[in-house]
């Protein structure tokens, strides 16, 4: 640094060098970060997204969840509509009806699933399809 006129020292940048400002603005700073006032709107519309995105994905099933039948209620289902007389087969000693091997099937109108059971001492194979898109079905005869 280098006395001034006055002969006290200048307190300036040294020639050469463009003055700066230490004071920073909350204004510069909007404009470097896009503004409050544009931010602000843009974030609840993006959180808006992402809820109607979540909701439509979940709700029911979604695209995000698919309906799945309850594989021990189908096998409950399955035994019942061969046994009962009135509504369905009417065969006796009905035991061991196990579905899908324990797996929930997913439900599809017209898509197929097994079952096995053991109907008076005899292994045999029952056809399960899906009637409609909430889960109702109709059970084959066994073969």
């Amino acid at each position: 640094m280098q006395p001034g006129p006055s002969g006290q020292f200048d307190a300036g940048p040294p020639p050469g060098y463009e003055p700066t400002t230490a004071i920073s603005t909350g204004a510069a700073k909007r404009r470097r970060f896009g503004g409050s006032k544009l931010r602000t709107p843009l974030l609840g519309l993006l959180g808006l997204v992402v809820l109607a995105v979540l909701v439509t994905g979940f709700w029911k099933p979604g695209f995000l969840r698919k309906a799945e039948l309850d594989v021990h209620g189908a096998e409950n289902g399955v035994r019942q509509v061969l046994t009962d007389p009135a509504t369905g087969y009417g065969l006796a000693d009905v035991t061991d009806v196990r579905c899908n091997d324990g797996k929930n099937p997913e439900i599809k109108v017209n898509a197929t699933f097994t079952c096995e059971a053991t109907i008076a001492g005899t292994k045999r194979t029952v056809e399960v399809t899906f009637a409609d898109d909430k889960g109702s079905y109709w059970v084959g005869s066994p073969s």
